[in-house]
């Protein structure tokens, strides 16, 4: 081998451990994130150069914003005591969300029960749409609601969701029961977005009412049953208008689980988790 060629071999060997070097350096974490206006509609235009992030305390850089496409795995937790209340509103999602999503249904019997696997198939679905009608009375305990949460999110775990959603329909609550913050923390583990449609009678605690904040979900109250459909209305809108927001980690920095997600475009709210997997 010449020294020319020498020379030529050991910058193509040079360039191609840069590359690799290069594709190792940096981290890469996506999260979900939707913008409302003030009269509380989906903003679609937003931009990567509107918003700013930080993880653990440090500036990120964002690597890319786009509208997402992912399909959305929506877990439905129906608390209900029994009376149908919500069937009408999971019915309104179904149809609005359409094969855009699969769909599981939980109801509290009172002990979690679930009443659909994930699916899009209509006939599952409307075997499972019989079953949330009117029933019963059934008396449950925030536990239980807590327990059905969890256990939701941790199946969507389990399936590697791209996207994965819980939305608690709730007409009695979690209140005060025994350990809301561990609950939190196994929450923000699972990296599932948690929305809340409660009646105002609901008595909502810690998980119901600020899990929606940590994991970037939606929480609605509503004070009627003709108001049902309005706040199931403002959730629909926040999941089909979700943005995929990319940032990137510098190299030997760890993954922490502390985020904060920031637009400098005025009269915008983001929907945006404050806690992720520190993985």
């Amino acid at each position: 081998m010449t020294v020319k060629r020498l020379v030529l071999f050991v910058s193509i060997l040079c360039a191609a451990t840069t590359a690799v070097v290069a594709s190792r350096a940096e981290t890469k974490r996506t999260v979900f994130v939707a913008a409302l206006d003030t009269k509380g509609a989906a903003v679609t235009d937003l931009t990567a150069a509107d918003l700013s992030v930080k993880e653990g305390g440090q500036d990120r850089t964002i690597a890319s914003l786009k509208e997402s496409d992912q399909p959305i795995d929506l877990a439905i937790v129906d608390d209900d005591s029994g009376n149908g209340f919500f069937a009408p509103a999971v019915l309104q999602i179904i149809q609005a969300l359409g094969d855009h999503a699969n769909y599981a249904i939980w109801t509290l019997t009172p002990a979690p029960v679930k009443v659909l696997d994930f699916t899009s198939d209509a006939a599952p679905i409307q075997a499972a749409l019989d079953k949330i009608g009117k029933r019963g009375s059934v008396q449950i305990a925030g536990d239980q609601v807590e327990s059905a949460i969890i256990t939701a999110a941790h199946e969507l775990t389990q399936r590697k969701s791209a996207r994965p959603v819980v939305l608690l329909l709730a007409l009695n609550g979690e209140g005060t029961t025994k350990n809301p913050t561990s609950i939190m923390d196994e929450l923000a583990g699972t990296n599932v977005m948690l929305n809340v449609v409660y009646h105002s009678n609901a008595k909502i605690g810690l998980v119901t009412g600020d899990g929606p904040k940590q994991t970037g979900g939606r929480i609605e109250m509503i004070g009627s049953a003709s108001a049902l459909a309005g706040g199931v209305t403002h959730v629909i809108n926040a999941l089909q208008h979700q943005y995929e927001l990319t940032y990137t980690l510098p190299d030997g920095v760890k993954p922490a689980d502390r985020i904060a997600v920031s637009t400098s475009r005025k009269g915008i709210v983001l929907l945006a988790p404050t806690r992720i997997p520190a993985k």
